[in-house]
């Protein structure tokens, strides 16, 4: 779990986490994640596509999650990749992609990390719905 002061979020020694570095807030229902990254003056914004602001946008830290610790759950290996995963996700925040269910927070990551979309939750959801059909036929 890594904190985050008033102004960006930080690794456990305090220091400020690498661009690309996708956070997580353990404390929402489906696990919202969004991208950290640095504005033209340094300052560490967060690139997101929100279901709360309608799509994918870069806000500032606190609007992620109220300032509440982040769990880590993808690092960039280097600084190219870093730069790659920023490009892509700032793509999606130009074009103004809209959120949908096919296309949510962490599908946002994903595409941003593999170029591919995919979403842990959405899965979950959809695989969950899949079990409860094979069984009702099964058994009715």
């Amino acid at each position: 779990m890594y904190q985050t002061n008033s102004i960006f979020y930080t690794d456990q020694l305090g220091r400020p986490l690498m661009a690309g570095t996708a956070i997580e807030d353990p404390t929402s229902l489906v696990r919202h994640q969004g991208l950290i990254a640095y504005d033209e003056l340094g300052q560490q914004v967060v690139l997101e596509n929100s279901f709360r602001f309608g799509g994918a946008v870069l806000i500032q830290p606190v609007m992620f999650n109220g300032g509440k610790q982040v769990k880590i759950v993808r690092a960039p290996r280097n600084l190219y990749e870093s730069q790659a995963i920023i490009q892509r996700a700032w793509n999606d925040v130009v074009k103004e992609v809209k959120w949908t269910p096919f296309y949510n927070c962490q599908d946002f990551i994903s595409n941003a990390y593999t170029g591919k979309v995919g979403s842990k939750s959405r899965d979950g959801i959809v695989l969950g719905g899949l079990a409860a059909a094979v069984f009702l036929a099964i058994a009715g």
